[in-house]
């Protein structure tokens, strides 16, 4: 994929870069988003971009030798919740006409971004992404701090501090690179609670070097500037005059690729921790499961089910919502628009909606399904479940058939991430990762896709399941701080017998042995998405008294 980097000239930008190149991507060139008329010596405020160092920017593209696209910050913090919609005047904005600008004219279709731990930044850049076709690419998302930090310095990311604003940390700290840096971090993370890596804005850097870097920087001029004299966590500023300088010959003829690749020649355990099945370790090297016994398996056939409607205490569900036609957007439709009058008819509509099972004819009709999918749902759509029957399963003249659950009022709490990372896989598309509402989560529909390459983790039931597992797990503890103990149903969808049995061993090791869940549901089906041969369903529950606003 040809990728843009947005980059402050900080390590997370820098590095991700370096992840980018490893995973196969090209780059075409650099974006920077920068004050306008701004001195060097003060940091403009901004919720969304890294401003210390932007004056060094245009002398790191020329140490990379790639065009570097500019645009000013001309907006402001306007629209400053956890979600965002396009508003007039507000600094995302300008990262929209930016990266409009660079797409047209590069091609890319990649937005390299280096966001850890920050919903607001993610959110915002998604949406852009979105608007745009693009795809983020977030290779740092939700990585382990001091692993990450212990990372970069072998890698030889010779970032240096150029701010500092916590305890523990002042002037005499401006200018050390990482290494220098990371055992004095790791003493303040164990006293004060400092983030290794500077995600509670406790420091910022600016990168002199690193392995795509065709030349390094040095400093010709250095010039302290204090912004807050505070006694215990002092605001410094290093403001530097850089130059380029020559590095070995080799860097000038060779390719990032060839660039990363000799990094990774130094040992194995670093060219692992590259190895995007490294991230989805042991699930990758999982083997068939002779010798289970029987599992109960349920075969699901809708030809003869009609809509129906219930509700308890608040929650209801309305099932088997048929979309006839022989056209796949006009079944969707159909779907949708008798699933609407069914609703109003109960006093309620698809934005109290939580999750949305779709049971197609086959996976074919798929991709036309989703284009009119999308159009039902806005921001922060419902989970998914998609899986296929077959259409002597489903009534006849019937494309599609919905059920879904919703929930009458209250709050809810909605992750929909839509980058591709080492985390889980990427939802770019009309539905959420996972819903919190009145004390249940629902996660959409698992199967073991390999976060960091979109792709399926092999052929076998075992690893994809254990995989997907995983992926259930990272999405319920980051909305909700919830595991697999909380499970309150789940279901299983898979082709046939041997999936069954091995997903059941699979869900029965990853599982607490002293914490009893509930039975798993086995349904046969005939496809589910992207060939996979496992898919989970699951619904949890816990101890949750209120949301004070969306992710």
């Amino acid at each position: 994929m040809l990728v843009v980097g947005l980059v402050s000239g900080g390590k997370d930008s820098l590095y991700n870069l370096v992840q980018c190149v490893a995973a196969g991507h090209e780059l075409v060139c650099l974006a920077n988003l920068r004050p306008e008329g701004n001195s060097v010596e003060q940091e403009q405020d901004s919720h969304m971009y890294q401003t210390v160092g932007w004056d060094c920017v245009d002398i790191l593209a020329k140490a990379m030798r790639l065009p570097l696209y500019v645009e000013s910050i001309k907006g402001e913090s306007r629209e400053v919740g956890m979600n965002y919609l396009p508003t007039d005047g507000d600094e995302v904005e300008d990262l929209f006409r930016l990266l409009e600008k660079v797409s047209r004219e590069t091609g890319a279709k990649g937005v390299a971004v280096g966001a850890i731990l920050s919903d607001y930044q993610r959110v915002r850049v998604e949406s852009v992404c979105l608007r745009l076709g693009l795809t983020p690419l977030a290779y740092l998302w939700q990585r382990d701090q001091s692993e990450l930090l212990e990372e970069m310095v072998m890698v030889g990311m010779e970032s240096v501090l150029v701010k500092v604003a916590c305890m523990g940390l002042d002037e005499r700290h401006l200018g050390k690179t990482l290494g220098e840096m990371e055992g004095e971090l790791a003493r303040l993370a164990v006293k004060w609670g400092v983030n290794v890596c500077g995600e509670g804005g406790e420091y910022e850097t600016f990168t002199m070097d690193c392995p795509i870097f065709r030349q390094k920087l040095v400093a010709k001029e250095k010039k302290v500037v204090i912004h807050s004299q505070d006694a215990f966590a002092p605001v410094c500023l290093l403001v530097q005059l850089l130059e380029t300088e020559e590095k070995d010959s080799w860097y000038s003829e060779s390719t990032h690729r060839e660039m990363v690749g000799r990094v990774l020649d130094g040992g194995k355990s670093l060219l692992e921790r590259f190895d995007p099945l490294h991230y989805c370790h042991p699930f990758h090297e999982a083997e068939n499961i002779p010798g289970l016994c029987e599992v109960e398996m349920e075969e699901l056939d809708l030809a003869n089910t009609k809509p129906a409607y219930s509700e308890d205490d608040g929650w209801y569900s309305a099932s088997f919502v048929r979309g006839e036609g022989m056209d796949e957007g006009e079944s969707v439709d159909r779907a949708f628009a008798h699933l609407a009058s069914m609703l109003a008819v109960q006093a309620t509509s698809l934005r109290e909606v939580v999750k949305v099972i779709m049971y197609v004819d086959t996976m074919d009709s798929y991709l036309a399904m989703n284009c009119a999918y999308q159009k039902q749902f806005s921001l922060n759509p419902p989970v998914r479940v998609c899986v296929a029957l077959g259409r002597d399963k489903l009534p006849q003249g019937c494309r599609l058939v919905l059920s879904v659950v919703g929930r009458k009022g209250g709050e809810r709490k909605v992750l929909h991430v839509q980058g591709w990372s080492h985390w889980a896989p990427a939802n770019i598309g009309p539905y959420s990762q996972g819903v919190l509402t009145s004390g249940r989560m629902f996660v959409s529909g698992m199967i073991g896709l390999v976060p960091g390459t979109m792709s399926m983790l092999g052929e076998i039931e075992a690893g994809q399941a254990g995989l997907a597992i995983r992926h259930v797990e990272r999405v319920a503890k980051v909305v909700a701080g919830l595991a697999i103990r909380d499970t309150l149903t789940v279901n299983c969808y898979v082709l046939d017998m041997d999936g069954a049995k091995q997903a059941n061993e699979i869900w029965k090791n990853q599982c607490d042995e002293e914490v009893v869940t509930p039975v798993v549901s086995f349904i046969q089906v005939s496809e589910l998405p992207r060939q996979a041969k496992v898919e989970w369903e699951v619904v949890l529950e816990g101890n949750w008294q209120g949301l004070e606003e969306d992710l």
